[in-house]
């Protein structure tokens, strides 16, 4: 299978549905409880959603890339924790919040998403422990680096904070 496409009438599935599916893409359109699709390798939300906000919905995923439509306002809390594979986040349109550990772990990520310039809310460990990270750009709408949000992050070789940045916790960058 190389891509599936699930209707905005699904709103649920079982946790091992796509447990067998070869790589491809997966499309939804909403909110899927307790998915883990291991083999798929891109992940397409489409238009319709404006909070991804399922906690651990993704957790160790093999996503290498991610692509949030326009509708996209915020990204919750551990969405991609452990995707250890990802890394690609495509944001069509202006997300301005995203929770704690939204992409922990997630080692492959080189660059930081482009929120558009709407980023206003950044959870504690956000990025922590993203080893792949290489460069970090933080834009001029985030106010405050939090907490432990780029902790662990070993490998930053340029890091670019922006005018009107206030505040950086003092082990945002341990």
């Amino acid at each position: 299978v190389n891509k599936v496409r699930l209707p905005a009438s699904l709103t649920s599935f079982q946790s091992d549905t796509f447990s067998k599916v070869m790589p491809g893409e997966l499309l939804t359109a909403q909110y899927c409880s307790m998915m883990k699709a291991t083999s798929v390798t891109n992940l397409i939300i489409l238009p319709g959603m404006t909070a991804y906000s399922p906690n651990n919905l993704y957790r160790g995923g093999e996503f290498s890339r991610v692509e949030l439509p326009e509708t996209v306002t915020s990204i919750g809390s551990s969405a991609f924790i452990d995707n250890t594979n990802l890394s690609e986040v495509v944001v069509r349109g202006s997300v301005g919040s995203v929770g704690d550990k939204a992409f922990y772990g997630c080692t492959a990520m080189e660059i930081l998403p482009d929120f558009n310039g709407a980023l206003t809310n950044m959870g504690t460990e956000v990025f922590r422990g993203c080893t792949g990270l290489r460069e970090v750009r933080i834009p001029s709408s985030l106010r405050e680096i939090p907490s432990k949000a780029f902790y662990f992050c070993t490998n930053i070789e340029r890091l670019v904070v922006s005018e009107g940045v206030e505040t950086i916790a003092a082990d945002a960058f341990f």
